[in-house]
C-alpha cells in the first residue's frame, strides 16, 4: 500500500499522469499553432540588378528588357525602381540669350517606366530627376484596374524611356538628354512557404 506522508494531499499515480498527459496535449496544440502561424508565410524584398537599363539616353531614347523573379511569387506587395545618374538640361533661347531650358518655363527631362505583359500597359510609373546628378526611388504602380497578378509568374517585360516633356516660350536649341549609372527592381513580396516537408517531431523539438 502507497505511503502516507502526514499533512500533504495524496495524488494518485493515474492522476499525475493524466496530468502530464494533459500538458504534453497542450504543448503540443500550441506548437502546431505556431507552425501554422509563423511557418505558412513569408513576406520580404527582393531587389533584381537591372543593367540594361544602365547607359546614355538622347531625348526620346529607350530600353526594354525582361524582368526576372528567378520564379512565381504568391503575392506582390510593390514594386520600386531604385536608381541614379545624371542630366543636362537642353538650352533654348526667347530673347537672343541662349538659357536652360528650364529657365523658359519648360520642363526637365524625365523616365517613364512601364511593365507589361503580352501589350498593353500592367504597371507604369514616372521619375524627372532634374539637371545634375540624382539617385532616388521611383514608384511604380498598377495602371488603371489592373493588379500585380500579371507579375505572379515571375516574369514581365519593362521598358524604360526618357521624355523630353513639352516646352513653351522659347526656341529649342538642344533638348535634354540623361544617363543612367546604376539601378535595380525593388519587389515586396509575400509567399507561401511549405511546412508538410519537415517532420511533425522536428516541429515540436522548434518550438520547444
Amino acid at each position: 500500500m502507497p505511503s502516507v506522508v502526514p499533512g500533504r494531499a495524496h495524488r494518485s499515480p493515474w492522476a499525475t499522469r493524466r496530468g502530464e498527459v494533459l500538458t504534453r496535449l497542450r504543448l503540443d496544440f500550441l506548437c502546431l499553432a505556431l507552425a501554422l502561424c509563423c511557418g505558412t508565410a513569408a513576406a520580404g524584398t527582393l531587389e533584381i540588378p537591372l543593367p540594361g537599363l544602365v547607359g546614355s539616353y538622347a531625348a526620346g531614347a529607350s530600353r526594354t528588357l525582361t524582368l526576372d523573379l528567378g520564379g512565381p511569387v504568391d503575392s506582390i506587395l510593390g514594386v520600386s525602381i531604385r536608381w541614379a545618374g545624371t542630366q543636362t538640361s537642353g538650352l533654348a533661347h526667347g530673347d537672343g540669350v541662349e538659357r536652360p531650358l528650364n529657365e523658359y518655363f519648360a520642363c526637365n527631362g524625365s523616365f517613364v517606366v512601364v511593365l507589361n505583359e503580352g501589350s498593353g500597359i500592367n504597371a507604369f510609373g514616372g521619375y524627372a530627376p532634374g539637371s545634375g546628378a540624382w539617385a532616388d526611388t521611383a514608384t511604380i504602380e498598377p495602371w488603371l484596374k489592373n493588379s500585380w497578378t500579371f507579375l505572379q509568374d515571375g516574369t514581365c517585360t519593362l521598358r524604360c524611356e526618357f521624355d523630353p516633356n513639352s516646352f513653351w516660350g522659347a526656341v529649342v536649341v538642344s533638348l535634354p538628354s540623361a544617363t543612367i549609372s546604376r539601378a535595380s527592381a525593388v519587389i515586396e513580396w509575400a509567399s507561401p512557404v511549405p511546412v508538410e516537408h519537415e517532420s511533425w517531431g522536428a516541429i515540436k523539438i522548434r518550438y520547444r
